[in-house]
């Protein structure tokens, strides 16, 4: 904590733009660790186990750092607001459901990952002044939404948690493993446990998640279960950029004529010309990976690289057929430009 007692803290975006406060504007930790807020404190530390929750420690149960009338937003993953409810009372704690990510890059330094749209409730559903005003606060760091059903947004997550979970056992990013019909009914099963849990505690308002929708799964593993899945199965088109140090962004775009007007996030873009080595990938994307190994190979071996986003073409794919052997995949890597096309077929 020492480094953020010293200098605060530090928000950087990573298509550039900064945001670093006046240190001294801003709410400095205790020797605990807790901040100091006189209407409201906004909880976002990781709680990794109830039995061990700091909500139920002997300072919790005054609340000296709130305000009389003070509350606590939990900003956190899981079900945390039932705990901080019991320590404090439900009449305090406002719930949130968070979808942005971030990486931590060193102390009181931060920078965004992804950004997502926040939602903020009260446990009871009422749609009241202090909610609109965390929400209106919080709009300038992330677009920001009272709603009257947060218990049903953060089942809806939790429900998608348990799917992502269920997929980090494979060595596949998710779609990859849905589009083995194999294993969906597996998925399907852990799906359905969480959104029939949800349910049975009065819960079924469960909104979409983006591409995600819980409901199908309160009857099981079925048709309509099935095919959320095929949409979660469909990799998206875009430019890649190569990540170099565990993490980049990408560019995910779809061909459009004529240029469509903005919408909410969705922005038009012009994906500039480049030069490029290409080779095209055949069957599935579970082994995509020597494609890029031997793409990469030629391109040092010729001494072609030079700096720029990698880009995937999905030329055949789950859109057209579910038979991966059929699928193509061009894969493009930036070069120097050169006088003769060269292509690279795997």
């Amino acid at each position: 904590m020492a480094p953020y007692c010293a200098i605060g803290a530090f928000v950087q975006h990573p298509l550039g733009g900064e945001l670093a406060p006046d240190p001294s504007q801003w709410a400095r930790p205790r020797a605990d660790g807790i901040s100091v807020s006189a209407n409201a404190a906004l909880l976002s530390s990781r709680n990794p186990s109830p039995r061990t929750t700091p909500y139920r420690s002997p300072g919790w149960q005054n609340v000296p750092l709130l305000a009389p009338h003070g509350f606590v937003v939990s900003m956190q993953n899981g079900l945390n607001e039932e705990e901080i409810a019991q320590a404090i009372g439900a009449e305090r704690t406002l719930g949130c459901l968070v979808q942005y990510g971030v990486y931590y890059i060193g102390p009181g330094h931060i920078e965004f990952g992804s950004e997502h749209e926040i939602y903020f409730g009260e446990l009871d559903g009422q749609i009241t002044p202090r909610l609109k005003t965390i929400a209106e606060v919080m709009s300038p760091v992330m677009p920001s939404t009272p709603t009257d059903n947060i218990w049903g947004w953060k089942w809806t997550k939790l429900a998608f948690g348990s799917l992502n979970f269920a997929g980090a056992l494979l060595d596949v990013p998710l779609y990859q493993a849905l589009q083995r019909m194999a294993f969906r009914p597996t998925f399907g099963a852990v799906v359905t446990e969480a959104v029939r849990v949800a349910y049975s505690l009065g819960h079924s308002r469960l909104p979409t998640y983006g591409t995600f929708r819980p409901g199908p799964f309160a009857d099981g593993y079925g048709a309509e279960a099935d095919d959320v899945f095929e949409t979660l199965a469909v990799p998206e088109v875009g430019t890649i950029q190569r990540f170099t140090e565990d993490r980049g962004r990408a560019t995910i775009f779809l061909p459009c004529d004529p240029v469509p007007q903005p919408i909410g996030r969705v922005s038009a873009t012009v994906i500039p010309p480049a030069e490029l080595a290409t080779i095209v990938h055949r069957g599935p994307h579970t082994d995509i990976d020597r494609t890029y190994g031997a793409l990469a190979a030629y391109v040092a071996q010729h001494e072609l690289a030079i700096d720029g986003p990698i880009r995937e073409y999905y030329l055949v794919g789950p859109s057209e057929t579910r038979d991966d052997a059929l699928w193509r995949t061009e894969v493009g890597w930036p070069i120097f430009q050169t006088r003769q096309t060269r292509q690279l077929r795997n």
